[in-house]
């Protein structure tokens, strides 16, 4: 990994979603720049806090962050099935209506 100015500690996000990892870095954009090593696999973050933000706190922060997100994708795909019936049930009883 290339070098970067300051000692800014990596975080190792493997096992994290990628939406969530994605969300979590979205969420602190106005704190902190961050660095991600991987692609579509991603397994380390090393952020970088903007102005007097702390480090320390920063990194609980996303971690917190991380931990949300991450609830909120394994929530989302465990009930994909039943949110697409659902729209699909909502979808077909508005076209029932109006057609």
């Amino acid at each position: 990994m290339g070098s970067l100015p300051g000692n800014h500690p990596e975080l190792d996000v493997r096992g994290y979603a990628r939406a969530a990892v994605d969300a979590a870095i979205y969420a602190i954009q106005d704190r902190a720049a961050a660095h991600v090593t991987g692609d579509a696999d991603v397994t380390r973050v090393r952020l970088l806090p903007l102005g007097a933000t702390d480090p320390a706190q920063l990194e609980r922060e996303f971690l917190l962050l991380l931990g949300d997100f991450q609830l909120r994708h394994a929530i989302a795909e465990r009930t994909r099935v039943v949110r697409d019936v659902i729209v699909s049930a909502a979808l077909a009883e508005a076209r029932g209506r109006h057609g």
